[in-house]
Order: C-alpha cells, then structure tokens, then sequence
C-alpha cells in the first residue's frame, strides 16, 4: 500500500510537468504577420501595428489574445507609457496561464526588464532579465537567450561595469553564430564591439580599440545581409567613434553623416544622438567650432528627453571644450559649471552592488537548478528499481523542504529589514533643494550686498548638507538637534520662497529636549512636501507648524500647514506624499522592529480649514537608552 502511494505521487508530479509545458499555438499570427508589424514598428509607424494588434486582441483564442496585449504593451513602450506596458504585460499572463510561449513568456520578462532600466533602476531591471534568461534556457528558446545576454550586458555597461557584461556578450554572440540568424549575429557583433569600447573609456587600454576595429565591420557585414537597418546604421556609428579614437576626423564626420542620413524621422534617436556628439567632437578638433556647436546643441536638445546623465554630461563637457577654444569664455564658464555640478552628484555604487549580488544569485540558482534536476532523475530510476529507497528520499526531502521553508522565511525578514534600510539611505533630501537653494543664495548675495548675512546663510547651507550626510550614519537624533536643523532649513525655504510662509517650532511642553531623541531626518520630507507643493499656486500667506508634545510614554509631534490640501493637489503632489509617506514607514518599522514600540503615524486634511495635518507617535527614547540599542 505504502510503494502504491509512492507510485502515484511520482506519477502526479510527471503529469503537472508535462501540463506545465503545454505549448500555445497561435495560428492567426503567423509569419508575414510578424514581419508586416516589425517593419513598421522599427521606424515607429505605429498605425499598422495598432491594426495588427487590435485583430489579433479580437481572436477567440486565448494565445492569441496574449500575444495581442504583448504587442500593444510593445507600442506603449515606445510611446513612453510605462503604466500601460505593465498593465498589458499582466493581461498577457492571465490570458496564457500555465502554457508556454515562444513570444509572449520571455517578452514578459523582457518588458519589465525594459520598463525599470527606463525608470533608471538598474537592479529591478537586471533581475528580470536574468529571470528570463533562466526561463529561456529552461525552454531552450535560442533567440532570446541571446537577446536577454544582450539586455544583461547593457545593463551592466550602463553602470559602468562592462567588463562584469562582457561574458553575457561573449555568449550571446556564440549563441548567435550557432542559431545562423544573420539579425542576431550584426546585433551580437555591434553590441560586443560596443562593450570593448566602453571599456577602452574606461581603462584607457588599446587593446580594447583593437578588438572593437575587428567587430565593427563584423557587425556591418552581417548588418547588410538583413532588412533590419538598426544595427547598420549602429555599425557605422561605431566605426565614427574607431575613427574619433584614431583622431581621423574627415573619417569621423563621413561616417556621421551616414548615420544621421540613414536614421527615421522617428525612432533611433539614441544613435542620431551619439553621431550628432562625435560629428561635434570631430568639428571642434578641425577648428570648425561654430559647426561643430550647431551639431552639439542639437544633439543635446535630443539626449535631454532620455534622461542619461551620462550622455547628457559629455554634451556639456564638450560644449565647454569647444566654447573655450572658440574664444567665448562666458558661454564656456556656463557649460563647465554645469557639468561640473552633474557629475559631482552622480554615483553608482549601490546599483552596481544590488546588480553584483543579483548576478552571483542568478549563477547560483541556475546551479542549482542544473543539480535539482540530475538529482530528481537519480530518483526516478531509482524508484523503478526499489521503492522502499524512493520513499526515504521523500522523507527527507519533506523534511528538507520544512527546514528550507524556516530558514527562507527568516532570510525573508532579513531581507526586508536590509531593504528597507538600504531605501532609507537613497531617500535622503530631495537633491533639487541643494541646486534651487544655491540659486536662491547666490541671488540673495547679488540683492542684498551683505557680507554677514550670506556667510550665516551659507553656514547654514553647509550645515544642512553636512546633517543629511550623516543622517546615513546616525539613526537617531536629540530634540533640539532636529529643532536647530528644521530652523536652518526652513530659513533657506524662506529665503527661496520670500513673503511665501511663516513658520513656528514649539515645544507645547517644557521637557527634556536635549536627553530625548528622535530617528534622524523623519520631520523634514513632510515638511519639504507642504512648501514645495502644499503652497505651491496659493493666493495668500502659508503657515507652518511644528509642535513638539509628550503624552505619556509617546512623544508626539505635529504637522499642519494651511496649504491645498490632499484632495486639492492630488494629481501632482501623490509621488511627493508617497515619498515622505514611505520614509516614516521605514523608519517606524525598523523603530518598532528594535525597540518592540508600537509608534505610528496619522495624515489628514484639517477638519476646519484648507491644508493637512501630519501627526507622528514616537516611544520616548532617553540618550543613554539609544546608545545602548
């Protein structure tokens, strides 16, 4: 009876396998479809692929409906509308539930991918990728193993790390030659030679010049054996930066102009970007400098909507470079302070970390996964010969599986406690504050002429950079301490903000400020959301206040201004709200989470006028007691 229970189990997990690999089949779609709707998207025609989704969304067949909204949520992110691709891409999962499909399974993956390296966030972006690679490789559907070792390595590449891309590359290509597919092969070629140059920037190391002059005409090769003219075009950009590099700039221009020639009106914007950048570069080295300007400001005026600081940041260094060799040192002043303020503020650390650990799991699993399945088809052949043996090892595999359940929900918790400290450390004070607040000085020094005045104003400036640095480090703060940085910011505000709104801080009770402590950097985004946004449009004086209480064993602290309100500014404050909502959160939780507290936090619009209410519930927190903790 025991071996009959065995045998059935076995069988019912071999049965699910095989559901599981259930194959959808869309015969509505087939060949010269696809191609009729990639040829118009490429050049961002987006009318005939609109039709062709739209009948397919209107098929009876399930399959054919999930392809449907895989390419709608294509053309949404074409047309930028990130909300909508999610949105179809959930569609699509319900429509094909447990089968399995060539286009639409991997596309899944690959428009999340897609949908977070737009938002910039690299980390969510390599973790979908990586996902559908394993889920492509699980299927053995070549051609997107080969465009997600593509996506990986961009990614890695666009945090500077393309040596990290460089394998994902390598494999792609030789997954390419094997697969023979000529627009797979030229996408392989430009994107490795790509990788070897931004290593070239990055190292400075001719050898990494050499290997890209080997893969640029590679790529072009290939590229001319296709109808897909992207990455003919990518190859000739590439070799316009080989010639840059060679300081060949009659060469360099050529193949710019070939480039911006053959680029659509629309779409492939990012290559018309970087020809209009070396075109630029290569004038400027001829002395041609009014041209070469022309062609900077344009490509600017392009790179701008994408959001890169990177490329955004060579336009402005060269726009410096080639104002200053003009001879027009105020226009050159203009770019150098511009770039020299972007790039004191980018860093990448922390996503090239998060992409690090992402990679090494993704190896892991995969090793895993490679051991799982040798191991379960060990257990088959064991099961037909003695099936006594086979059930031990579901025992233990059932008590495996008991211990691997604890200790992956304690790893859970782990997890969820270093995200959310990890995202309290990127929410620090909004970095346009710093930017609008140098301005608002330097105009306050050019008004006002007042030597002791601007200087007190910088040192509190200073002392507000120096505050949000160091909140990283310090989780909690004294009363007073978060009292004199409110003031020293608030002082600022006004100065942005003249005859804008007044202010008050009160301690409503007179205790203990300088023993009693707060968790750092918790008042002040409400504070930033009501002047930014709160009295933002308003025809008359704001006020602000912050009242310090004790209640109990609670100390409680309140925030009202007389601003719009939450209805009033819903539509364009809800991400600010949002972000000063989900910073208390993270703090209350790792508060409550430490300490075993039970503090909260309240916000409603005032019951007897305009504006909103904050109120926060901290436990009493004595200096010696957090030093302790």
């Amino acid at each position: 009876m025991y071996n009959k229970i065995i045998t059935l189990v076995f069988l019912f997990i071999l049965t699910n396998q095989i559901q599981a690999q259930e194959v959808c089949n869309c015969e509505e779609f087939d060949k010269p479809t696809k191609a009729e709707y990639d040829k118009y998207f490429r050049v961002a025609e987006l009318d005939i692929p609109k039709k062709i989704a739209a009948d397919l969304e209107q098929s009876t067949d399930n399959c054919c409906k999930a392809k449907a909204q895989i390419l709608f949520a294509n053309i949404h992110l074409r047309e930028q509308q990130l909300d909508s691709v999610l949105f179809r891409v959930g569609k699509a999962k319900a429509f094909l539930g447990k089968q399995y499909d060539s286009l639409v399974s991997p596309e899944q993956y690959r428009l999340k991918g897609m949908v977070a390296a737009t938002l910039q966030k690299p980390d969510s972006a390599i973790y979908y990728y990586l996902e559908g690679l394993k889920n492509s490789e699980f299927h053995k559907n070549l051609k997107y193993q080969i465009i997600f070792c593509n996506q990986v390595a961009q990614t890695f590449a666009s945090v500077n790390q393309p040596e990290q891309g460089l394998k994902y590359m390598k494999m792609s290509l030789e997954l390419a030659l094997e697969k023979k597919d000529n627009d797979l092969i030229s996408m392989a070629y430009s994107n490795l030679a790509s990788d070897y140059g931004m290593m070239y920037e990055i190292t400075k190391n001719k050898k990494y010049l050499d290997s890209m002059k080997v893969l640029a005409p590679k790529s072009l090769e290939y590229a001319k054996l296709t109808s897909n003219p992207y990455y003919a075009i990518k190859s000739y950009n590439l070799l316009a930066g080989l010639e840059l590099e060679y300081e060949q700039y009659e060469r360099c221009i050529a193949y710019c102009d070939t480039v911006l020639e053959l680029t659509p009106p629309q779409g492939m914007d990012q290559l018309r970007i970087s020809a209009l950048l070396r075109k630029g570069q290569s004038l400027s080295a001829l002395g041609k400098h009014e041209t070469g300007i022309t062609n900077l400001q344009q490509g600017l005026a392009l790179a701008k909507p994408f959001g890169v600081e990177k490329i955004t940041m060579a336009f402005y260094e060269q726009l410096y470079l080639s104002y200053k060799e003009y001879g027009k040192p105020a226009e050159a002043l203009n770019y150098f302070e511009i770039f020299k303020t972007k790039n004191d503020s980018l860093t990448n650390i922390e996503k090239t970390t998060v992409i690090n650990d992402l990679e090494q799991q993704y190896n892991k699993a995969k090793n895993e996964q490679t051991i799982k399945e040798l191991h379960q088809q060990d257990e088959i052949n064991s099961l037909k010969i003695r099936f006594l043996i086979a059930g031990i090892a579901i025992a233990l595999l059932v008590a495996l599986s008991i211990w691997l359940y604890y200790r992956q929900k304690n790893l859970k918790h782990q997890q969820t406690i270093l995200e959310t400290e990890q995202r309290l450390n990127r929410a620090r004070m909004n970095p346009h504050f710093f930017f609008n607040a140098l301005t608002a000085l330097q105009s306050f020094a050019l008004r006002e002429n007042d030597g002791k005045q601007l200087a007190s104003n910088l040192s509190k400036f200073s002392h507000i950079m120096r505050e949000t640095l160091e909140s990283t480090y310090k989780d909690y703060v004294t009363i007073e301490q978060e009292v004199d940085f409110l003031r020293e910011y608030l002082e600022l505000q006004k100065i942005r903000f003249p005859y804008k709104f007044n202010y008050n801080l009160d301690l409503v009770k007179d205790f203990e400020i300088e023993s009693l402590m707060v968790p750092s950097m918790i008042i002040q985004p409400f504070v930033e959301n009501a002047i930014e946004h709160g009295f933002s449009g308003i025809d008359y004086m704001g006020e602000l206040n912050v009242l310090f209480d004790e209640q109990a064993d609670n100390v409680v602290i309140t925030i009202i201004d007389n601003g719009k309100g939450l209805m009033a500014t819903r539509k364009e404050t809800t991400e600010h709200i949002s972000r000063a909502s989900q910073i208390i959160k993270d703090r209350i939780y790792l508060l409550n989470i430490k300490l075993k507290t039970k503090a909260s936090f309240t916000i409603d619009n005032n019951s007897n006028g305009a504006g909103v209410t904050v109120k926060i519930y901290l436990p009493k927190i004595d200096k010696h007691e957090s030093a302790n903790n």
